[in-house]
């Protein structure tokens, strides 16, 4: 690995162990944003005058990292009664151009509850000393 190919699960572990250390997470991975449609783009124009060129609400999972195992109760995305409980921590590809990244926590507790949260972190280019620069809910459910 050179310099300008960091090692995302890795970064994704230490921001783990920093900032999510009283989360329960159950599925760790890396995730991109999904592009900009037709539909949205002109909705956005008619809406605000200017031209959607990117998006940072919708994601889709390319890779899975790592699931944690249920041997104490706090494991994988299991079922309690009848609805799904999960923590998914997901990372983004790197900004090599201001070295900024963002970690989705998707939250689910219950039947129509829980969140999607978007932070931004700025990692030094040793990438061992990490920022929140923004963390905003992007998603109730």
């Amino acid at each position: 690995m050179n310099n300008q190919e960091p090692d995302l699960q890795k970064i994704l572990r230490n921001i783990k162990d920093l900032f999510f250390q009283d989360h329960n997470i159950t599925l760790m991975g890396k995730f991109v944003w999904l592009p900009v449609n037709e539909k949205q783009s002109q909705r956005h124009l008619k809406k605000f005058g200017k031209e959607l060129k990117y998006q940072r609400r919708k994601f889709q999972i390319t890779e899975t990292y790592e699931k944690v195992d249920s041997d104490n109760d706090l494991g994988e995305s299991k079922t309690v009664g009848r609805f799904l409980r999960f923590y998914h921590l997901l990372i983004s590809d790197i900004n090599l151009d201001d070295m900024t990244f963002y970690i989705i926590g998707d939250n689910c507790v219950g039947p129509l509850l829980g969140e999607k949260i978007r932070y931004k972190f700025h990692v030094t280019k040793d990438y061992l000393s990490f920022t929140l620069l923004e963390n905003v809910m992007i998603a109730i459910r």
